[in-house]
């Protein structure tokens, strides 16, 4: 448990005389000073703390404030406070044990809301003693308003009929820095409990006994909440002494507490006028979100985060590094867990034991990735903050081709379907890389690999080419079925094909891809509709209002995404906007 800070002491080094030789108040018995002291101070009497509380907007009458003004022999002008340190110490000791303090308040509050922030400004005065607080043996905290104005003026009409309480965790935090002192606090009330009757508003009244008597036992830490108090934001006590309200700091706190079982709210019962707590049998409420906010972003940060790579392997259906368990807890959790685990750096590994793949259409990374379980639908990760650079790690798709027992021994020779794999990844970041790599066996039966990556920019610029001149070369085409786009291990398109008649071979790109550079088959294949020649057919509706998996919608989706990194938008949200999020554990 973490320790209150040490309050440092007033150095109480003995004085010494001016002149050794004469004769000095010093040498007289402690008896006699004492009561020469009480001479000067006065008669032990009440001394009302001005806390300077006073508000321009709230009136309060003069006559009040000279009532309340303490004497001069007990202000701090008196001189005998300033002889020596000594005298200092022996005056002052004296005069905290026998004044009563009492704190009050000499306006109403704005808006006649009821707000009993005495209690407040007392631990704030109280504070500012310093070590000199053990000094102190009776203060009262005067709830009433000492001003022109009623006490309790007709509510606002955004109070509401709830009740309010008393915090009292500024005291309770000074009782517990100081847990030697012997500091006697009283509350009180000059019209007593049933001041608050007015109206069609009956709000119970203040019981000053019970509060005083609950604040003791709460100093005696009864309800073993004294080690929370880092995290502690408030600890309120109903006006009628009933009930209260531990607030935790994972919420802003209110004009006053609703009392009701909420995650910040720890509640607890008050019996026997005061003398016994404890919590409500609902409370403290158990779970997760009920942990303080540091001690969750922690939990969160270190369950959600990989050090270095999250792995993911989809086909063994398989994390390391981070786990997405905590996005299937609750709504919130979801909310903040996906967050964190999308700033992962991602290495995504799909594997086939085919040389020629559509990888089922990339379902199982839709799953995982998407937020859409319908295929009819395009995909997205959802909200576009996901999305942005800044919010997002490095992903890395590895298409691994597991062909051990395959005549297979060249990347040239596998081939992908990339359709299905440019729609689920058109959310992700452009500078993304996608990795194709074959495992084979060498003669002597040792592992091989060859490896060969290319950027997800260039990949959908390529599949953007080939579909556009697929559909110029037959025209029909565009409101069919989108056609399948093969490229083999190297990044090259070897094929389009529609699976029946209809074929674009690698030949009829090749001088496409080497006679233009990548900023000039961007201005081609990825301007607005109409420019360079191409057909407005070619592109598509809004894809929030269209979709239907046609070669016409699914190249003028392709273009948008394409433009983006052209016109150098952050945000590709064009693919889909009906979205679920999911983890792997979903697949």
């Amino acid at each position: 448990m973490a320790s209150f800070p040490a309050v440092p002491t007033i150095p109480k080094d003995i004085s010494r005389k001016a002149y050794p030789t004469k004769a000095s108040f010093l040498d007289l018995p402690a008896e006699i000073r004492n009561m020469v002291y009480s001479l000067v101070l006065g008669p032990p009497s009440e001394i009302t703390v001005d806390t300077r509380d006073y508000h321009s907007f709230s009136p309060f009458t003069l006559e009040a404030l000279r009532l309340k003004t303490a004497p001069w022999e007990r202000s701090a002008n008196n001189p005998i406070f300033q002889i020596c340190r000594q005298l200092y110490h022996e005056t002052t000791s004296l005069f905290y044990g026998q004044s009563t303090f009492v704190i009050t308040r000499l306006y109403t509050c704005a808006n006649h809301r009821l707000e009993e922030d005495q209690a407040g400004l007392a631990a704030k005065w109280m504070s500012g003693l310093g070590s000199q607080v053990a000094m102190l043996k009776k203060v009262i905290i005067d709830l009433d308003r000492t001003c022109d104005w009623p006490c309790c003026a007709e509510s606002s009409p955004g109070a509401g009929n709830f009740e309010h309480g008393v915090d009292v965790f500024g005291l309770l935090k000074l009782l517990w820095a100081n847990s030697d002192a012997q500091i006697d606090i009283r509350f009180c009330h000059s019209r007593g409990p049933s001041h608050l009757r007015r109206g069609y508003y009956l709000h119970r009244g203040l019981r000053t006994r019970t509060l005083a008597t609950v604040l003791t036992t709460l100093a005696e830490d009864e309800l073993g909440v004294k080690k929370y108090w880092r995290t502690i934001k408030a600890l309120y006590i109903l006006r009628n002494g009933t009930q209260g309200a531990v607030l935790f700091d994972t919420t802003r706190q209110p004009s006053g507490p609703r009392w009701s079982h909420d995650a910040s709210h720890w509640l607890f019962d008050i019996t026997a006028n005061g003398d016994t707590v404890e919590f409500c049998a609902s409370s403290p409420p158990l779970g997760l979100r009920n942990l303080p906010s540091n001690a969750l972003s922690r939990i969160i940060h270190h369950v959600n985060t990989a050090p270095d790579h999250a792995s993911v392997d989809l086909t063994e259906k398989t994390i390391d590094g981070a786990d997405p368990v905590l996005t299937s807890v609750s709504q919130l959790t979801r909310r903040d867990s996906e967050t964190a685990y999308l700033k992962n750096n991602f290495d995504v590994k799909m594997t086939s034991t085919d040389p020629t793949t559509l990888f089922s259409s990339f379902d199982t990374l839709r799953k995982w990735l998407c937020r859409s379980r319908s295929a009819t639908w395009p995909f997205d990760i959802g909200h576009p903050n996901f999305v942005k650079r800044e919010k997002r790690g490095e992903w890395r798709f590895h298409l691994n081709f597991a062909l051990a027992g395959s005549n297979t021994t060249s990347l040239i020779d596998v081939g992908v379907g990339l359709v299905g794999f440019i729609a689920v990844t058109s959310h992700v970041y452009w500078d993304c890389a996608i990795s194709f790599t074959l495992t084979t066996r060498a003669p002597d039966g040792s592992p091989q690999y060859a490896e060969h990556s290319i950027s997800l920019s260039v990949l959908r610029l390529r599949v953007l080419v080939a579909l556009t001149e697929y559909a110029i070369q037959y025209p029909g085409s565009r409101r069919l079925q989108c056609p399948e786009v093969y490229m083999n291990g190297l990044g090259v398109i070897t094929l389009v094909s529609d699976h029946q008649t209809r074929h674009l071979s690698s030949q009829t790109l090749a001088s496409i891809f080497q006679d233009n550079d990548k900023s000039e088959l961007m201005e081609m294949y990825a301007a607005e509709p109409g420019k360079n020649g191409r057909d407005d057919t070619t592109y598509s509706l809004d894809p929030i209002l269209y979709h239907d998996g046609s070669l016409r919608v699914y190249t003028g989706f392709l273009g948008h995404v394409v433009a983006d990194e052209l016109e150098g938008e952050e945000t590709l949200d064009y693919w889909a906007k009906r979205c679920k999020w999911y983890a792997a554990a979903d697949v």
